[in-house]
């Protein structure tokens, strides 16, 4: 896995971000159509 490694691996890393972006992104989506299903 890539978090057990110790020395940072650059794709790890990447797909890290991409998924904490992936999750971020859908996160703010869930929040905005709860937000306008109440208006």
């Amino acid at each position: 896995e890539c978090g057990e490694k110790k020395k940072k691996n650059t794709t790890c890393t990447l797909l890290e971000y991409k998924n904490k972006l992936f999750l971020d992104s859908f996160n703010l989506l869930v929040h905005l159509s709860f937000f306008f299903g109440l208006n």
